[in-house]
């Protein structure tokens, strides 16, 4: 499984991101992935309307 590693996040970027995770009940990762599958299916749909 593949790793990646984000630097310089705002330090009130990450504050905002992680309480959010948290009332949703979520983890930072979990979200993230979540995110990044979202943003490649949207990708792919377009792809496929060209």
């Amino acid at each position: 499984m593949a790793v990646i590693q984000i630097e310089s996040i705002p330090d009130e970027l990450h504050r905002s991101f992680k309480a959010a995770c948290a009332v949703e009940g979520i983890s930072m990762k979990d979200k993230l992935l979540e995110l990044m599958r979202e943003y490649v299916d949207k990708q792919e749909k377009k792809k496929g309307k060209k």
